[in-house]
């Protein structure tokens, strides 16, 4: 019997340097794994060793490190509901992590508390004819009225050549006024036409006219 015992003593001690080492490379695996945040690796490593030893404080330290991760992924894609019990999980084991109280209490304080789905995008309808591009509607009806500019390249091109001829016209109303003779020290002003200022009078109309036309507003 003494015999036995000693023999027992002597391999365990002989395979405690092993066991030592095999303990190490776990830790510093699920550390990996945590530090990359592979939450469902960690996790299926963490279920494997704890299943063997539940007691150990190391373990139960990475355990907690991944709630908190799962919990902080599920809250960002607001699936509130699967967040709330990771972070009850880890409030049970630590309650005086700063972070995971108060996003406890957050969400335990509230009263619908569920999973919700992801807002869905909403395409862009564009519809481009002529260089007229008309934006998505409000789906709910409300929100600030926006300018629509519209682009065309004709209503371009005719409020360039209306702008044209209303700076000529501008220019002979200038020449005309500027058209002053001095002869023996009298000034004497050459008669202006009236028609110049009915054309640009009437140019100015026009032109207001297509930048009417230029800007839309809904």
């Amino acid at each position: 019997m003494r015999y036995f015992l000693t023999l027992l003593i002597l391999l365990l001690i002989a395979f405690a340097p092993s066991l030592a080492q095999s303990s190490e490379e776990v830790y510093i695996q699920i550390k990996g794994l945590v530090d990359s945040s592979q939450w469902d690796k960690a996790q299926t490593e963490l279920d494997r060793v704890l299943s063997r030893n539940p007691n150990d404080a190391t373990l139960q330290l990475y355990q907690n490190f991944v709630w908190i991760g799962k919990a902080d992924l599920a809250y960002s894609n607001r699936k509130f509901l699967t967040a709330y019990g990771y972070y009850e999980k880890v409030f049970k084991a630590w309650p005086s992590h700063p972070g995971v109280r108060n996003r406890y209490l957050e969400l335990r304080a509230k009263e619908d508390l569920k999973d919700l789905q992801e807002e869905p995008k909403t395409t862009a309808i564009v519809k481009e004819e002529r260089g007229v591009k008309i934006p998505p509607q409000n789906p709910t009806g409300s929100g600030s009225s926006k300018a629509v500019f519209i682009f065309d390249p004709s209503l371009q091109e005719t409020s360039a050549r209306v702008k044209f001829e209303y700076d000529k016209l501008l220019k002979s109303i200038e020449e005309a006024k500027k058209n002053v003779v001095t002869k023996n020290n009298i000034q004497v002003t050459e008669s202006f036409n009236p028609k110049f200022l009915w054309l640009g009078i009437a140019g100015l109309s026009i032109l207001s006219l297509i930048n009417t036309f230029l800007l839309i507003r809904k």
